[in-house]
């Protein structure tokens, strides 16, 4: 799609549409929008014109089958290497956006291309492009670039085989919240007549999402939103004493919404559909120094980050693999039922994890409460060389049984 400034038109696969200008209504902006995507369609020809049907029936179909959506990063490992049966989308992470439609790093080609190619094995996998950053740049300039962008979008997708779209704004502030809203309605209209899906990213921060985002537009628009239940302890300074990166629960004397649940309970009361709701899943662990190594519980007084894994040598992290290795060279787990969380004290390093433990009660509980399923962070950060002797992602192949 191109725009001309010097005749006020924008050209969508060879349509002209007037264009918009500050002075439309919301009605009148929308019904050219109806206008645009209806000729979209017939240009499109049949196949596209059973778009909705589809979908409808999809989603109908396989309405009882819970998502696995797990974000990847390529800079990490070779898209290749990762199983295709583990999950039931794989999000790339990420691509930026303009006005002109998605805009991938040119150096992440390779990978966006070898990740289609894991359909040719399971045909039913989706793959999903997470896009981060450039939306104020787009919404700035109004509807029109917003719809601009959506129809550029769709040949992307279609161009490199990919389902849907990622929306990881993070996060809009209080000014662009209606901007935010907008775009999610035309981004999501535009996408499903494709038979694409939208995706989101929720933030773990109940402020910034009230800033932010109307739940009627995400119930309404979005096919599944992945709310980013983790983070919510790591060091710094400030918050020198070690804590839970991702608990189901939360410790006693910690803020009831810095946990799974009471995150979850807090969106679902104000009217989130849990249809819509996976909890987010770390398979990363944030770790911490500890003051003193025979002061191990929750809440120990921390002096800083903990000292790098065994296997990826990153300080303040560990992956599953880290957690296996210092486990055998005499690590302690300890599982805290009240919190619905582990960790492990390893000399003076201490680790909030999500191992087999919490793969299993939370997913337990997440049924309970009818979500949809999970969304990961990240399918990297398991073990896919089978480091621990489990196979390999081993946690990941556990959630993805108890869903």
């Amino acid at each position: 799609m191109v725009f001309s400034q010097e005749i006020g038109v924008y050209k969508a696969d060879g349509l002209q549409s007037l264009r918009l200008t500050s002075s439309w209504s919301i009605i009148q902006k929308m019904l050219l929008i109806y206008f645009v995507l209806t000729f979209h369609h017939h240009i499109f020809g049949h196949a596209e014109s059973t778009a909705l049907k589809f979908k409808s029936e999809s989603l109908s179909s396989t309405s009882k089958e819970r998502i696995l959506a797990c974000y990847y990063r390529s800079d990490l490992n070779n898209a290749t290497l990762l199983s295709t049966d583990v999950c039931t989308h794989i999000i790339y992470a990420f691509a930026s956006i303009s006005q002109d439609g998605i805009v991938p790093d040119p150096k992440s080609m390779p990978s966006i291309r070898a990740l289609a190619k894991l359909k040719d094995k399971n045909p039913k996998l989706r793959i999903i492009m997470s896009l981060n950053t450039g939306f104020s740049s787009v919404v700035s300039f109004g509807t029109e670039a917003m719809l601009r962008f959506s129809l550029s979008a769709i040949d992307f997708l279609k161009k490199f085989n990919y389902d849907g779209v990622d929306f990881d704004w993070e996060f809009p502030g209080i000014l662009q919240k209606q901007a935010c809203s907008e775009f999610m309605m035309i981004l999501g209209t535009v996408l499903h007549r494709s038979n694409k899906t939208l995706s989101l990213a929720m933030p773990n921060n109940f402020h910034l999402f009230e800033q932010g985002y109307f739940v009627d537009t995400i119930n309404k628009y979005t096919d599944f939103v992945t709310i980013m239940t983790y983070d919510f302890h790591f060091y710094t300074p400030r918050t020198n004493a070690t804590d839970f990166n991702s608990p189901l629960y939360s410790p006693k004397g910690d803020n009831p919404l810095a946990s799974t649940a009471g995150l979850v309970d807090l969106y679902l009361s104000l009217g989130m559909s849990p249809s819509k709701m996976l909890i987010g899943f770390p398979t990363y662990a944030r770790t911490w120094e500890l003051a003193n190594a025979s002061s191990h519980d929750v809440h120990a007084p921390a002096i800083g980050l903990g000292a790098p894994g065994p296997v990826t040598r990153e300080r303040g992290y560990y992956m599953f693999q880290d957690i296996c290795v210092a486990q055998k060279k005499g690590g302690t787990i300890v599982r805290d039922e009240q919190a619905g969380a582990e960790y492990m004290y390893y000399g003076k390093t201490w680790i909030a994890f999500n191992g087999m433990y919490s793969a299993t009660i939370k997913t337990d509980w997440l049924k309970k409460k009818n979500l949809a399923g999970v969304g990961v962070w990240t399918f990297n950060y398991d073990d896919p060389h089978n480091v621990c002797g489990l196979g390999p992602f081993p946690v990941l192949r556990n959630v993805r049984s108890h869903l």
